[in-house]
């Protein structure tokens, strides 16, 4: 997902920056300089790092080793954060190799860790709502149990009653729909995308968050809870892998202290040829 938002990014600025093609200034405005990736695993972060150092993208991608939930919202290269993208750890129980086994397996995702998983998403989006200036948060799954998806997105907007759902307007032709659920209106039920085995993919849930800037209210105070899940375990349940986090951020060019990128791959590979230019993926006609 990080490298699809850079190749968005990069082509957006390709458009901006030709002759032949005329974009908004709103859009252009919103064309990010840095994509700021989280993950507290070290080895996923050193993976991510390298594939964008091979795509050409370390320049753009800035990927940062720690805990998206301990991360200071108020950090000065973190200040003109528009948009945010939440993957976090789920389930799994939408990808297709895992569907047949959690069908046989009643202690697959138990409730008490569909529970965990559940407070640790919310408090995941309810980090990227705080950033100061952020504008647009995308929550999205790999699970098609409701706790996981619909029940999050209904908690997170009893949170934050100056967020609300949008729909998607490049997927108003995709048909399924969210569930209803306690909490959300019918409209914001259709806001939300699922995806199914039968619809040719891999179960899947996504939702479009976006900020009312008239809003007025107070905000609840926001509770600090228990957030550690059990990733892995004894049973016979499947290991589950944690998802990254990314941001995408305007900045004058500052870099991160903590962050993994084209240097430590210099200095473990010196002779290493320099990447080719990222370029974005071309759209099928």
């Amino acid at each position: 997902k990080t490298s699809h938002v850079a190749a968005g990014l990069t082509e957006l600025k390709m458009a901006s920056s030709s002759s032949g093609k005329k974009i908004s200034n709103s859009k252009i405005d919103m064309v990010a300089d840095t994509v700021h990736a989280f993950d507290k695993s070290t080895r996923r972060a050193e993976l991510l790092a390298r594939r964008m150092s091979a795509a050409g993208a370390d320049k753009l991608v800035t990927v940062q080793c720690t805990d998206f939930l301990t991360v200071d919202i108020n950090r000065e290269d973190l200040q003109n954060v528009r948009a945010v993208l939440c993957d976090p750890s789920c389930s799994g129980s939408g990808v297709l190799r895992d569907i047949g086994r959690n069908a046989d397996e009643e202690n697959d995702d138990s409730d008490e860790r569909l529970h965990k998983l559940r407070t640790f998403q919310v408090q995941v989006v309810l980090q990227a709502m705080s950033f100061p200036n952020a504008e647009v948060c995308v929550y999205s799954t790999c699970s098609v149990h409701v706790e996981e998806n619909e029940s999050v997105v209904a908690e997170i907007l009893a949170s934050r009653p100056d967020w609300d759902v949008a729909a998607p307007s490049r997927l108003h032709h995709w048909k399924r729909r969210g569930h209803d659920h306690e909490g959300l209106t019918k409209e914001q039920s259709q806001c939300l995308i699922r995806c199914l085995p039968e619809d040719g993919l891999n179960g899947f849930f996504v939702t479009l968050f976006i900020k009312n800037p008239h809003f007025k209210g107070e905000l609840p105070v926001r509770k600090v809870v228990n957030t550690e899940i059990p990733i892995e375990n004894n049973s016979k349940a499947p290991t589950r892998k944690k998802k990254r986090n990314a941001v995408e951020e305007k900045t004058d060019g500052s870099e991160t202290k903590k962050s993994i990128g084209n240097v430590s791959e210099k200095q473990k590979n010196p002779n290493k040829k320099e990447p080719k230019p990222f370029r974005p993926f071309k759209r099928r006609k």
